[in-house]
């Protein structure tokens, strides 16, 4: 078995694999958070291991029609279930474990990405840090966020605002925030929907069951680049449209109500596995209960504290980290006046 162990801010992980090509597909999209000496917390990490075989010790759940995975046997707090049409599921949180069965190496790997990802966000939840889907940054004492659906260009810009030396980056697509106004980093892979202007070795095209091709950079390109933690002193708005001409300009608090509510109280647009997250009992309950008021807490405290802009993409993504390193620069200026 190959092996590899992770720290993301105090919650242990370790991932195992008979396939070479999984272990190094893992090491490359979660490079930031890997330890090498995971003697001391071993014991205590939540363990995902993936066998390669399609013959898993249990009648075989049949795939379900049009959706991301299929439950068909639940008890307490464990779960199996089919997951991408041929990835078999034994979730378990009370023994901390979780075995997959699957042959297809892409398949596997994306089935062990989703569910590293949901764990590792219901334990932060927990510690009462919450996933943003957003691109998260730092420029000198200013930092914040930037929200926007799928698909809108957050990962691109960030390459891009990488590429200049423009920013710091927590992550591209779901940092940490927390009740004091404060986020942490979460830098995986940046996915990108179309081919980098990199060397080939600095990326990796992944192709995923449902929602087609995208190229990978790895932590090794931009991991100089990443910071542990900033504070949100901006909140940025952004859109799926693209104009001709990229432009920034603050607007309204209130313009942050549903964006609150769907990135941070929700979790839209997160990865997560609603079948292993929900766990119908009185202790779950309970658990999730706290986990939405946690939330919701942090996204009044960070509605409150954080500035909020309105950004609106051009076509050319060149022109776009212009007019965004423009607006950083004069706030940045504004910040340090005495």
């Amino acid at each position: 078995m190959l092996a590899h162990s992770l720290w993301v801010h105090g919650v242990p992980l370790r991932f195992e694999t008979d396939a070479m090509d999984v272990a190094s597909d893992f090491a490359h999209d979660f490079g930031y958070f890997l330890v090498t000496d995971s003697s001391s917390m071993s014991c205590n990490g939540f363990m995902v291991r993936h066998h390669q075989s399609a013959d898993c010790p249990w009648k075989p759940v049949a795939p379900g029609r049009g959706f991301r995975s299929r439950l068909a046997w639940r008890l307490g707090n464990r779960r199996r279930l089919c997951m991408l049409g041929s990835a078999q599921v034994d979730y378990d949180v009370a023994k901390g474990r979780c075995d997959i069965y699957c042959d297809d190496l892409k398949i596997a790997y994306e089935a062990v990405y989703l569910i590293v990802l949901s764990y590792l966000g219901e334990a932060m939840d927990m510690q009462a840090m919450h996933r943003i889907h957003g691109f998260g940054f730092v420029r000198e004492n200013i930092g914040g966020i930037l929200l926007g659906p799928s698909g809108a260009g957050k990962s691109t810009l960030a390459m891009e605002l990488l590429r200049k030396n423009a920013v710091s980056i927590l992550s591209d697509d779901t940092p940490f925030v927390r009740p004091d106004g404060a986020m942490m980093s979460f830098p995986q892979r940046i996915a990108l929907r179309e081919k980098p202007s990199l060397s080939p070795d600095c990326y990796r095209s992944f192709k995923r069951a449902r929602y087609g091709e995208k190229f990978v950079v790895g932590v090794d390109v931009f991991g100089s680049a990443v910071a542990n933690q900033g504070h949100i002193d901006w909140l940025i708005l952004s859109g799926s449209l693209k104009s001709s001409e990229a432009s920034i300009h603050e607007v309204s608090r209130w313009r942050l109500v549903w964006p609150r509510t769907k990135w941070v109280i929700i979790g839209y647009e997160t990865p997560q596995i609603w079948e292993l997250f929900i766990r119908p009992s009185i202790f779950d309950v309970v658990s999730k209960f706290r986990i939405l008021c946690s939330r919701v807490h942090t996204a009044i405290r960070i509605g409150l504290s954080a500035k909020v802009a309105r950004f609106n993409f051009a076509s050319d993504v060149t022109r776009s980290a212009e007019v965004f390193e423009t607006f950083l620069t004069a706030k940045t200026l504004r910040a340090n006046l005495p």
